[in-house]
């Protein structure tokens, strides 16, 4: 992930997840990932600090 941005595109989170572009909508649709961030009706990504701390969490989670 680039540190220096803000927002993570879509093909960011597909290449730092490691999932489908289908895989990706379908967490997003389930809930599991964070909210994205949307410019009026189009979906720009998600805030980087977001996906940092849901990573950790599901880590933490799955160390448990």
């Amino acid at each position: 992930m680039k540190k220096d941005t803000l927002i993570i595109t879509l093909k960011e989170m597909q290449y730092e997840l490691s999932v489908s572009r289908a895989t990706l909508w379908r967490l997003r649709r389930d809930n599991v990932l964070p909210k994205p961030v949307y410019a009026g009706d189009m979906l720009l990504g998600w805030r980087r600090s977001a996906i940092e701390e849901w990573l950790i969490e599901s880590q933490q989670q799955e160390a448990a």
